[in-house]
C-alpha cells in the first residue's frame, strides 16, 4: 500500500505567512538576496514563492521577521537552509515554488544583526 506523502513527512507543516529575508552566493560568486513570504513551515524547513527560483542545493541564510506580540525582545528567527525543490506552480506562471530544508537551528534574537 502506497503511504500518503503527507504522512511521511518527520514534521508538521504550519501554514505561515511570515516575512523572510533569504542571502545567498550565486553561480558568479555575487551575493544576492530576496524578501518573500512563506506559505507554510515546519520544524525541518521552508516552503515559499521566489522571482529568483534558487538553483537545488543553493545554501541559503534564512532570517524570518515575527510579529509583534509578547515576545517583542525577540523578532527574529534565523537559520541556514539549503534548496530541496524547485516547482513550477500552475496558478503562477511569473514565480518559482522552493522548499528548503534548514540545516542548522533556529535561533532567536532581538535585531537583524545580532
Amino acid at each position: 500500500m502506497e503511504e500518503n506523502f503527507q504522512e511521511r513527512r518527520k514534521h508538521a507543516r504550519l501554514h505561515l505567512a511570515l516575512p523572510m529575508y533569504l542571502q545567498w552566493v550565486n553561480k558568479d560568486g555575487i551575493v544576492a538576496n530576496e524578501n518573500c513570504n512563506s506559505l507554510n513551515v515546519s520544524a525541518g524547513g521552508v516552503y515559499y514563492k521566489s522571482q529568483e527560483g534558487l538553483p537545488l542545493d543553493t545554501d541559503t541564510m534564512v532570517v524570518f521577521n515575527l510579529p509583534l506580540n509578547d515576545l517583542v525582545n525577540f523578532r527574529i528567527l534565523r537559520t541556514r537552509g539549503k534548496v530541496i525543490r524547485v516547482e513550477q506552480p500552475e496558478t503562477d506562471k511569473n514565480k518559482k515554488g522552493i522548499a528548503l530544508k534548514f540545516l542548522g537551528e533556529l535561533k532567536f534574537s532581538a535585531i537583524y544583526n545580532d
